[in-house]
């Protein structure tokens, strides 16, 4: 059974959007426990990124499924979302309440945001609008980038 385009960005969406919430909410408890300053906030921008990103990504993927720009901008919200929901429960697990995972979770959430920022100054720009390269010529600088990006990630995961 094949699931339609237009169901898995809709689903994607879902998913970023609790993932969202979720992390407002760990940082709410977070910034009230500890009195620390600028968790919520920072959370809320990261949800508000987590949540319109993949808003659109999914308005485009569900019209032009095969249009690569719905979904990079599903993938750019969706690792925003990550990102702060597992920096909001790192940040929980550790000072709130004793927890297991903390460490790989604030891990994980110090490196996966690379690719978004990499997807979004990268190839979001290249392939918009039409979701094709300019030309032919631009073959390879599509190949250098997805190898920086792959490269990036991978120091970003290791250094964090």
């Amino acid at each position: 059974m094949r699931i339609p385009a237009r169901l898995w960005a809709r689903v994607l969406f879902v998913v970023s959007a609790l993932l969202g919430v979720a992390g407002v909410l760990l940082s709410a408890a977070v910034e009230r426990e500890t009195g620390a300053e600028g968790v919520l906030t920072f959370a809320v921008g990261q949800a508000l990124l987590g949540v319109g990103y993949p808003a659109v990504g999914a308005l485009i993927a569900g019209r032009h499924p095969r249009n690569p720009c719905g979904w990079i901008l599903i993938t750019i919200g969706f690792l925003q979302s990550v990102s702060n929901a597992g920096y909001s429960y790192g940040a929980f697990a550790t000072d709130v309440v004793t927890l297991g995972g903390a460490q790989a979770a604030t891990w994980f959430s110090n490196w996966v945001w690379f690719p978004s920022l990499g997807l979004l100054a990268t190839f979001l720009l290249l392939l918009f609008p039409d979701g094709r390269l300019p030309s032919g010529r631009w073959r390879p600088v599509a190949w250098l980038i997805a190898g920086f990006l792959v490269a990036g990630t991978a120091m970003a995961a290791v250094l964090a």
